[in-house]
């Protein structure tokens, strides 16, 4: 059974589908369109690899155009190593991710958590233990927990891009 969220950020993909294909060469003037003609407020982050749509309680990721990335499937790789953490003794400090596909395109949901804040001076080692830390670093071998890729989910610390790792 997917999680309500799931199904919501399922129903957005396939409405903000259409916007998506029409501007593929600019996803900026293709979310403005979208929330102007929905009366969304939902915005585009562009990491190195791939773009991330944030709603109010989800996020959606793809990679960028696989012709012109060489580092094209990261999702499909972080969907991998969350299927490696998700049954470990640690698998609470990680986000979930569900794959869902619209007209052949797969995309990969999470939920979104609330970031620290630019006034926060809290890091990922402050509010991990020793043990937590030496999961997520040593044994997932996650390389790239900065601020923008860790929060809070329901008062609990979660990490949200653990791709970089294996790259």
């Amino acid at each position: 059974m997917k999680s309500n969220y799931v199904v919501r950020a399922t129903k957005f993909m396939e409405s903000f589908f259409p916007y998506m294909r029409k501007y593929k060469n600019n996803i900026n003037i293709a979310v403005t369109e979208y929330n102007e003609h929905y009366h969304r407020a939902v915005r585009v982050c562009q990491g190195a690899v791939r773009r991330v749509l944030v709603t109010s309680d989800y996020v959606v990721k793809w990679d960028y155009d696989q012709a012109n990335s060489k580092c094209f499937g990261g999702c499909r790789e972080e969907y991998k190593k969350y299927q490696e953490i998700k049954d470990s003794y640690y698998s609470y400090l990680f986000a979930e991710i569900t794959p869902i596909e619209i007209k052949g395109h797969v995309f990969y949901v999470m939920p979104r958590v609330k970031a620290l804040g630019i006034d926060c001076n809290q890091y990922i080692d402050e509010v991990l233990t020793e043990d937590e830390y030496e999961y997520v670093f040593d044994v997932a071998e996650i390389g790239d927990v900065h601020d923008e890729n860790w929060g809070y989910l329901d008062g609990k610390v979660k990490i949200i891009d653990y791709a970089c790792g294996y790259m």
